[in-house]
């Protein structure tokens, strides 16, 4: 399996670990980091597993 990483911004790594705290007591902040990995898996998912992406989303080859 293909390895990959994440590179943040610098706000954007200060935002994603303040959520990772405040996700312990906080719905809101669980839900937002909810979203931000499935994204994350989304990109990974098209990096690592691309054919099964494509055909996960419908997309043919031209």
């Amino acid at each position: 399996m293909k390895t990959f990483r994440i590179v943040l911004s610098d706000e954007a790594r200060e935002v994603f670990e303040h959520l990772n705290k405040g996700a312990v007591h906080s719905k809101t902040d669980r839900m937002i980091l909810n979203g931000i990995k499935q994204k994350i898996e989304l990109i990974r998912q098209d990096i690592v597993d691309h054919k099964d992406y494509n055909k996960l989303f419908g997309y043919r080859k031209r």
